[in-house]
């Protein structure tokens, strides 16, 4: 992806993270990584990575493995590589063949009343769930 062409922020295949992560540039992640993400930016998550997080940004990639959910305002790509054991909620969602998603998957419909970004995850879990019902 372009986007990425130009990111000045990567985490190494033998990066290991924990806590809450905030960022605005575009992030590549190939290390390991345990906690909360949130950005308005960019997060691509390469094949080999392993997060352990809730993740709320912009737009996705996932090629590696993720335990937890994603919240993706824009656009969310699941690449063959990739795996989530979690929920995820996007208004687009782009998914290659060979793709592992033991979870749900929520089209956001109305986007513009859930604003993820200064919602706490449980709040945003709960909104979005009420939302469907």
């Amino acid at each position: 992806m372009e986007k990425f062409k130009n990111s000045k922020i990567n985490l190494g295949v033998d990066a290991s993270f924990k806590g809450v992560m905030t960022f605005e540039k575009p992030l590549k992640i190939a290390g390991h990584y345990e906690g909360t993400i949130e950005s308005s930016s960019f997060l691509q998550i390469e094949n080999g990575a392993e997060l352990k997080a809730d993740i709320k940004v912009e737009n996705v990639i996932v090629g590696g493995t993720v335990y937890g959910d994603i919240y993706a305002e824009q656009s969310l790509l699941l690449l063959s590589t990739g795996k989530v054991f979690g929920n995820v909620f996007t208004t687009s969602l782009q998914v290659e063949d060979g793709f592992e998603l033991t979870g749900k998957c929520e089209m956001i419909k109305d986007l513009i009343s859930v604003d993820i970004f200064s919602t706490s995850l449980p709040q945003l879990k709960k909104t979005l769930i009420d939302g469907i019902e």
